[in-house]
């Protein structure tokens, strides 16, 4: 999973207005561009769209340079073996698999970046974020783990996606995908308005969260937590550094039916697997209790907000409540 941010240097937080009551009533017919799609492979970005329309953000965008971008390094990946153990080729680290060699078949630049400005599919005039990640083909199933991961919701809710491609390619022994996402950063909306996540009065979240396991993780204290909740921040300004809007927890509650519990908080920096830019996530120590409804309240700054800004959002968890296990699925490798 490859994380790039470029920088171009040129009160409580009031519920924006909702459109739609459930996530299931937040997913749309059809994707801007998804004609640009091989038929069929919709289905991860149209789950993704159902999530940030119920944010109240911007649908995913496919567009024709940034779909041909990610098409030509899926045909790369394939046709060199980049993910076939038995290839001559095959990926001995994390940047084989986005990093592209000029003397390989299919080559259009070395990165991201690079493929993206060959199919004209950047402003270079203007600031921008760039997420991109190999992953499982499938549909809802995938991005709901996606969502479910704190420190991917950082891109996930980025409040202004403006380019996305999604492109399949076969393995030896599956299909998978390759997937980009361009988003301005700073990204100028939702500044008065933070997204968290699980937002005000949702029902049907799961109970806990497996860890990663290793040292790098501030929530790995804990091989399980509660289910984590994450506030995301668009800003007017950003700088270089590992925390680019300057934002910091300043307090933060979790009560539930059985009382206050305990959070582990993490702030933006830099993690082994990638930075997180804009986002804020609490993670319960306590596995959360099916069927209870719990009141998050936190008080963050950021450079939009220096003083300080209160959220809040109450949330219920599913009676038949699981984990959400990601370190049964192949992790998707550092974001760079």
């Amino acid at each position: 999973m490859a994380r790039w941010t470029m920088i171009a240097w040129i009160g409580l937080a009031g519920c924006s207005p909702y459109r739609f009551e459930t996530l299931e009533d937040a997913c749309p017919d059809s994707l801007a561009g998804e004609s640009q799609l091989a038929p069929g492979t919709a289905g991860m970005l149209t789950r993704f769209a159902c999530y940030r329309r119920f944010e109240g953000l911007q649908m995913p965008r496919i567009t024709a340079g940034a779909q041909d971008a990610a098409e030509a390094h899926a045909h790369y990946i394939e046709v060199n073996g980049i993910l076939d153990p038995e290839s001559a080729y095959f990926a001995q680290t994390v940047n084989d698999v986005f990093i592209e060699q000029p003397t390989l078949p299919g080559y259009t630049g070395r990165d991201a970046i690079e493929r993206l400005i060959h199919f004209q599919a950047l402003d270079q005039t203007t600031s921008f974020g760039l997420w991109d990640v190999v992953l499982p083909h499938g549909g809802a199933g995938v991005a709901d783990e996606n969502v479910s991961d704190p420190y991917t919701r950082d891109v996930i809710f980025q409040p202004q996606w403006y380019a996305v491609g999604y492109a399949v390619f076969k393995t030896p022994v599956t299909k998978s995908a390759y997937f980009s996402a361009v988003y301005a950063n700073p990204a100028t909306t939702h500044v008065n308005h933070p997204i968290v996540y699980p937002r005000d009065g949702q029902t049907g979240i799961p109970a806990s969260f497996a860890t990663y396991g290793i040292a790098d993780d501030p929530m790995s204290v804990v091989p399980i937590t509660g289910f984590p909740i994450t506030v995301t921040v668009g800003a007017y300004e950003s700088n270089d550094s590992n925390n680019p809007f300057d934002m910091h927890p300043i307090s933060a509650t979790l009560t539930g039916e059985e009382g206050e519990i305990q959070l582990i908080v993490v702030p933006p920096g830099s993690y082994p697997w990638g930075p997180m830019i804009g986002t804020i996530a609490y993670a319960p120590y306590e596995q959360l209790i099916p069927g209870h409804t719990y009141e998050f309240d936190a008080r963050i700054r950021w450079n939009a907000f220096p003083n300080g800004k209160d959220v809040h959002c109450t949330f219920t968890v599913a009676d038949d409540a699981t984990t959400v296990d990601l370190t049964q699925t192949a992790k998707m490798g550092p974001i760079r």
